[in-house]
Formats: C-alpha cells, sequence, structure tokens
C-alpha cells in the first residue's frame, strides 16, 4: 500500500497554516479532513500484461473508501486469475509473436530456462501436455506463482526435448546476473 506524500503534506501545512492564525476550529476540521491515503498493488494478468490496483482518498470518509476500493480490487484481480506481482513466477524467456509455433527470441542469463538448457531458436510445442501454437497461449501458460512447476516441451533441429521448470521470482535471476 502506497501513500501520497506530497498531497498529504499539501493538505496539512494548509491545516496547521489555519492553526496558528488562531482559527482553531476550521483548522481542527482541516487536519480531520486532511488524513490522505493511495493504496497500490500490482498484478501480472493472466496474458502477461501489468495491471495497477490503485485509488485514493482523502478526508475522513475517502481514505476509508479508498482502502475499501482498493481491496475490492485486489479481490477482483484475484478472481480474474491475476497473480500479485510479488508472487508471480517467471520462466526467462522471450518469445516471437510469428508463426510457426511459439519460437524463443532470448533466454534470460541464470533464469530457470537457461538452467534447463534452453537457448534461442527453441521452439515450444507444448506446455502441460496443452500443444501451443501462438505466444498468447504460451505466455498464459508459463505465468504462474513462483516455486511451482511447469511441463515444457521443445523442438531443437527437428528433435522434441521435454523438461520441467520451476518458475522463480524475477529478482532471484535479476540478481545473479544484473539483468531481467
Amino acid at each position: 500500500m502506497a501513500v501520497s506524500p506530497n498531497f498529504c503534506h499539501f493538505f496539512l501545512k494548509i491545516s496547521f497554516n489555519m492553526f496558528e492564525q488562531n482559527i482553531k476550529l476550521l483548522g481542527i476540521i482541516t487536519i480531520m479532513m486532511a488524513a490522505c491515503a493511495t493504496p497500490s498493488s500490482l498484478f501480472i494478468s493472466p496474458t502477461g500484461e501489468t495491471l495497477r490496483c490503485s485509488a485514493t482518498g482523502w478526508g475522513w470518509m475517502g481514505t476509508p473508501t479508498a482502502i475499501s476500493a482498493h481491496s475490492q480490487c485486489e479481490t477482483d484481480m484475484r478472481r480474474i486469475g491475476a497473480i500479485p506481482l510479488q508472487e508471480a513466477g517467471y520462466v526467462g524467456l522471450m518469445l516471437s509473436s510469428e508463426p510457426p509455433g511459439t519460437r524463443v527470441l532470448q533466454v534470460y542469463p541464470g533464469s530457470p530456462a537457461f538452467k534447463v538448457g534452453m537457448v534461442p531458436g527453441d521452439t515450444i510445442t507444448s506446455i502441460n501436455n496443452t500443444k501451443i501454437s501462438n505466444r498468447t497461449d504460451a505466455i498464459r501458460l508459463l505465468l504462474g506463482k513462483s516455486n511451482t512447476s511447469v511441463r515444457l516441451v521443445f523442438e531443437r533441429s527437428g528433435v522434441e526435448k521435454s523438461v520441467w521448470i520451476v518458475r522463480a521470482q524475477r529478482e532471484t535471476f535479476q540478481n545473479t546476473q544484473g539483468q531481467q
């Protein structure tokens, strides 16, 4: 949950200025109304897009309303299959969107895909026993929570290979190589 400090500071400054000018009642009311909240969370959608839940509210009515709206947004995101960013697992592949199949363009160093020996040029043919014919389906099936397994079948030079990959948190392999 993030709070917008500049927004809150602005209203608190006005409140204290009013208070200092001996307009006590108005100053106290303004201080009560000045509290603010800007909760925010990032999710990964089932298609791999980054989505944000956020709401801003200020005052004694707006703050709880913003928190409630944010909470409902998080519930709705989970309902559609989105995963909170901090829980999302990655395999470390960049895929081509051009047919045929789903060709691997890049394997990130230190990633789970790198560790099982995948290389650029491999073509993914199935994921978790589901035949893959396009990038969107591949991304949908590759995404999942970190520390969960996914079975990948790919073709290299006419030879089919099958591997199990354990999804890792992105930071795990970003930090080992200083790359994405």
